[in-house]
């Protein structure tokens, strides 16, 4: 009886994860319908009459087609925008440090937004929402009136971060403050540090989102693969590692400050008679900028290293060729997209400028 009674719990809130997750990305497909395209440019030439906030936010990035908004509304961008805009009470567009793909996770992604120039509380309701949080509105309501913009930052928070915070229940919005002058969250994004992880054998169902799992019996020479991620290692022309548009005009340079290999602990199951288990490698690298792709095309390469298919020598072959048309160009592997996480955006105001970096604003791209 009392398995019965946990089974059907167990079934109750798997229905509240999917009714909460397919609520909040219509409503998201809504919001994206009417979106217009945001005109930076425009937007800094104007005077600013509402209050610029940065906020930071996790996601798991399985059910969502990236960072970015989409006609879909599955873009991360878009939920924000739209749980924003409906505890505003007007649009609101939210512009993020840089994009992720489909299936590539956050830790720490930084976002900025503004209050709408008319701003009407609205109710912000959720089904099953508590008094909590209508207790929460009426706040939000009274900071907004008295133009306390700390208040306001203060209010956001405590709903998006809550329990009841409206949003999907992958996506966490962490923190919101009010944004120091001149604040946007791309330009003010002087470093991020990605994180990729790699299982060897046969992996889990329990960290399979999360883990690149290479396979029964497969194992990764660690050492190898710290050689190769020392070469990889300060000032590079890192073509060979990014995907790039002919018209791209900018600069393919990076200054990469780490970039470290190293093994976790493995967990094996007891049941697979020790040979279908393995360790957990991690690959992290901390830079000024991405190009495109290029954290799964440098873990991917690390890999083959690792695997014994690609020398050391290789890769500094394939650095110094500034590209992928030389003989180990078909050993640049793009790694899958679910093991890599956006681990921290490194901000101007709390970090200062990178060492070695291009000036502040350069642009960033990601993966």
């Amino acid at each position: 009886r009392r398995e019965a009674a946990a089974a059907r719990r167990t079934l109750l809130e798997t229905r509240v994860f999917l009714h909460r997750g397919r609520r909040c990305m219509a409503t998201a497909t809504t919001f994206r319908a009417a979106r217009r395209p945001y005109d930076r440019e425009a937007q800094e030439r104007q005077p600013r009459q509402t209050t610029r906030f940065v906020g930071r936010v996790q996601y798991d990035g399985t059910e969502y087609v990236g960072w970015q908004t989409q006609p879909s509304g599955r873009g991360v961008q878009d939920v924000l925008e739209a749980r924003l805009s409906s505890l505003l009470g007007g649009r609101v567009y939210v512009a993020g440090s840089g994009r992720t793909d489909k299936g590539v996770h956050a830790r720490d992604q930084v976002f900025h937004f503004e209050t709408p120039a008319q701003e009407s509380v609205g109710e912000g309701g959720e089904g099953g929402e508590g008094g909590g949080t209508r207790v929460a509105h009426v706040q939000l309501a009274a900071a907004l009136s008295a133009a306390d913009d700390a208040a306001v930052a203060s209010v956001l928070e405590r709903v998006l971060s809550g329990p009841r915070s409206g949003m999907p229940p992958d996506v966490l919005v962490r923190s919101v403050c009010v944004a120091p002058a001149g604040f946007h969250a791309r330009d003010s994004c002087v470093g991020k540090r990605y994180v990729y992880t790699v299982e060897e054998g046969i992996g889990s169902p329990f960290g399979a989102r999360y883990r690149w799992v290479l396979g029964r019996g497969r194992r990764l020479d660690v050492a190898l693969m710290g050689e190769a991620a020392a070469l990889l290692t300060g000032r590079h022309d890192f073509s060979a590692f990014g995907v790039r548009r002919p018209d791209d005009p900018r600069p393919p340079t990076k200054v990469m400050r780490r970039l470290e290999v190293r093994r976790l602990p493995a967990e094996r199951d007891k049941d697979d008679g020790g040979d279908g288990g393995g360790g957990v490698v991690i690959i992290t690298a901390e830079s000024d900028r991405f190009l495109y792709n290029m954290m799964r095309l440098l873990s991917g390469t690390l890999v083959q290293v690792g695997l014994g298919k690609l020398s050391v020598a290789g890769v500094g072959e394939l650095l110094a060729e500034r590209g992928r048309k030389g003989r180990h160009g078909s050993l640049v592997v793009k790694a899958p997209p679910h093991g890599l996480c956006l681990e921290r955006c490194f901000l101007d105001y709390e970090h200062g400028a990178w060492p070695g970096g291009g000036a502040r604003g350069a642009p960033v791209e990601d993966d």
